[in-house]
């Protein structure tokens, strides 16, 4: 996990609250914050490095809307752009995702 956020930090840079968070091994995890404290960015970065990983993996984005299930989901698309177009990607082939109806 280190090394992804190595591999990240010109894109995204945690602070001590979210990589505590990140590095956490629990199964299930629960982040309760204020306000601006960065739970989205926290939360695509977590599934995000999974895939850097390459183990299979499920995710399940809940939120009392669609739209804000919508906004971690193109947090997630935003930060694998980002990845891609670094020098050392670990996507050599840019991932495709198909959204229908729901993300």
């Amino acid at each position: 996990m280190n090394t992804f956020f190595e591999l990240i930090k010109p894109v995204w840079d945690p602070h001590a609250g979210q990589l505590e968070f990140l590095l956490n091994n629990a199964r299930l995890k629960v982040l309760a914050c204020g306000r601006r404290w960065g739970k989205t960015d926290a939360c695509a970065a977590q599934v995000v490095s999974t895939f850097v990983e390459k183990k299979p993996t499920k995710h399940f984005l809940v939120a009392p809307t669609i739209d804000q299930a919508k906004l971690l989901f193109n947090r997630i698309l935003d930060l694998i752009d980002k990845i891609c177009d670094l020098p050392n990607t670990p996507f050599p082939d840019r991932p495709k995702f198909k959204l229908s109806p729901f993300p």
